[in-house]
């Protein structure tokens, strides 16, 4: 067996002869968290048979990169893999429709050590320094981790250079066994106090200078410790030391030893689908979750613009207001998300415009005619129309229809400059069309809105109301806030 260690990519520096593992920041800043899955199959695995089925559970989630080991024992196999959100959906998935599995053990690690670079600190914590370096080396990064053919030699070394690959020397013997060791500790420590029993113990039992330490959540595991021994005997004399450094605890361990010893294992990055500045304001703006982000990262390119475009026009909209900025952001929100219940939700205010909008009618021609402005007003519509037939409508405020309503407030403003002066300081110039508008998506909303389409797709028809919507909530929430203000007024 050659001498390849856990997470080491297929990419190399033969000069250097090491092979390496990237620093973990990188696989974060790509969205990456790293996961294991035990696995226990419907029939034992044999002979050849060990790399070529777990490659197709792999393959069919179109996963490259991972390290896949076949373990003697209960259980069958064990994945070391680095996923996105959208990537441990689809992979999960794959298994599932594979039906191959008996049972599935996940753990998530949220604190990883490489303990044979001699650094003992969490590489997850992150720094301000890291990503810096990460953010300046990006382009390389990308270049190397989709194995690109043509990558510079020096584009490695910068890397290196950089911390940003770590390098493993071939000094674990010309035939190393591997094994993990799964610790679930019961005793009520906390976690630093946990990870530090366990760092001590490993360096009693001399383990340190070829270990991985992984501190998560799992459900077979707290922690998970990758380590590498020269002989089969001496995993037990390894086991049997480290165990004694944890005497005192109760807790159960459990040793995965690997089968094929030519394990294939790649710590690559399996998702390079980096998410750009421009979906960074979308994140930030949304308030995206794990499941949001993978929703993001999943759409096609044309949709992820059209959803940029209308995040810009969110801010444009809604600079100085957040109640309005929060109404369009749940919006856009259940829109990703395809929930029709939530996307109607969020349209709700569409379906209170007809009241305000009356209400604020009476408020502003009162302001123009006084309070008994009906006659009035009637009398200037008959005279610039030439009939009654809006001056009696004027008369049955209760039989209005929103078209009503839309029609008589820019006919009131053709036929008096006062009504259009203060309409114009209300509502703004745009006032006349952004009303017809609201009206035809009020009318959209209320007949045409289905369970049906789909609401993350961006461009389109529903991208269209939802532009033209950007352009226009606005004035809903102007004149809701003028009502709002009156009403506060008179209860003083």
């Amino acid at each position: 067996m050659g001498g390849k260690v856990e997470g080491a990519t297929t990419l190399q520096v033969p000069e250097q002869g090491v092979q390496h593992n990237w620093q973990p920041g990188v696989h974060t800043r790509f969205g990456e968290k790293l996961y294991f899955y035990l696995l226990r199959l419907k029939s034992p695995l044999r002979g050849d048979e060990v790399e070529s089925r777990i490659r197709r559970l792999l393959d069919a989630a179109d996963i490259a990169h991972a390290c896949e080991y076949a373990i003697y024992g209960d259980w069958d196999v064990l994945i070391r893999v680095w996923l996105s959100p959208s990537w441990k959906k689809q992979f999960l998935a794959a298994l599932n429709k594979a039906g191959d599995t008996i049972n599935v053990r996940d753990f998530e690690a949220n604190e990883l050590r490489y303990l044979w670079t001699g650094d003992t600190s969490d590489l997850l914590a992150g720094s301000s320094e890291m990503e810096a370096k990460i953010a300046e080396r990006l382009d390389d990064v990308q270049a190397v981790a989709e194995e690109d053919e043509d990558v510079d030699p020096a584009v490695m070394e910068r890397l290196f250079d950089a911390g940003l690959l770590l390098p493993r020397s071939r000094d674990e013997g010309t035939d190393p066994v591997k094994f993990y060791i799964c610790l679930k500790i019961y005793t009520d420590l906390k976690r630093e106090v946990e990870v530090a029993r366990v760092l001590e113990a490993l360096d009693r039992a001399g383990l340190s200078s070829r270990a991985s330490l992984y501190s998560g959540i799992g459900s077979f595991a707290d922690h998970l410790i990758r380590c590498v021994a020269c002989t089969y005997s001496e995993v037990m004399t390894l086991n049997a030391a480290l165990s004694n450094g944890l005497q005192d605890l109760d807790m159960r361990p459990m040793t995965l030893l690997v089968a094929n010893g030519e394990a294939h294992e790649s710590d690559n990055i399996n998702d390079t689908a980096l998410l750009t500045t421009r979906d960074d304001v979308v994140v930030a703006l949304l308030e995206l979750n794990e499941r949001g982000l993978a929703l993001l990262a999943g759409l096609a390119p044309a949709q992820r613009d059209a959803l940029h475009t209308l995040v810009e026009g969110v801010y444009r909209a809604s600079e100085g207001d957040m109640e309005l900025r929060r109404s369009l952001r749940d919006l856009l929100r259940a829109s990703l998300k395809n929930d029709f219940r939530k996307v109607r939700d969020a349209l709700g205010f569409t379906m209170d415009f007809e009241w305000f909008l009356i209400e604020y009618l009476k408020r502003a021609w009162g302001g123009v005619y006084g309070p008994q402005w009906v006659p009035p007003l009637a009398k200037d519509l008959e005279a610039a129309d030439g009939n009654s037939k809006r001056g009696a409508l004027l008369r049955n405020i209760d039989k209005w229809t929103l078209a009503d309503s839309v029609d008589l407030a820019i006919r009131s403003a053709e036929v008096k400059d006062d009504v259009k002066v203060a309409f114009s300081k209300d509502l703004g110039p745009e006032w006349p069309p952004q009303m017809h508008t609201l009206k035809r998506i009020r009318n959209t909303v209320a007949h045409r809105l289905r369970e049906t389409p789909n609401y993350d797709e961006f461009t389109g028809e529903w991208g269209e109301l939802l532009s033209e919507l950007m352009g226009v909530a606005a004035l809903h929430f102007r004149i809701e806030r003028l009502i709002d203000k009156d009403r506060k007024e008179a209860d003083e």
